[in-house]
């Protein structure tokens, strides 16, 4: 698995770039990251960059879970961008969950996902 979190510009947006499956530990090296930013900037926005993405295992899920009801009310906005119809689909479930703006983006489009998260 790999798993990249990076502040983009020292501001509120943060790109975390997820290969292959999630596993429980790998939330040790990116909910700390993004905690600091909820403290340094109260909301914070997200890029999400799936490639080749196979899910999450339970232990993985089940924190995932947990950091979006300790933490929901801290995003502002949710870049999603993906390669598959699976993955769209899960961000489009996942909206009525979150009281952020969250879109989902094609892999082609990743550009035009980070120049809206940076808009005002």
């Amino acid at each position: 698995m790999s798993l990249t979190v990076t502040p983009i510009h020292n501001g509120p947006v943060y790109e975390v770039v997820v290969t292959d499956k999630l596993h429980k530990v790998d939330y040790n090296v990116f909910l700390p990251q993004l905690r600091t930013g909820i403290v340094h900037h109260g909301k914070i926005r997200l890029l999400i960059r799936l490639h080749n993405f196979h899910g999450w295992d339970a232990g993985a899920f089940w924190e995932d879970l947990k950091f979006g009801i300790q933490d929901f009310n801290h995003f502002d906005r949710i870049a999603m961008v993906g390669e598959n119809k699976w993955e769209k689909a899960m961000t489009i479930l996942a909206k009525p969950f979150v009281p952020a703006t969250v879109k989902y983006f094609d892999y082609t489009g990743r550009e035009i996902a980070r120049r809206w998260l940076l808009q005002e």
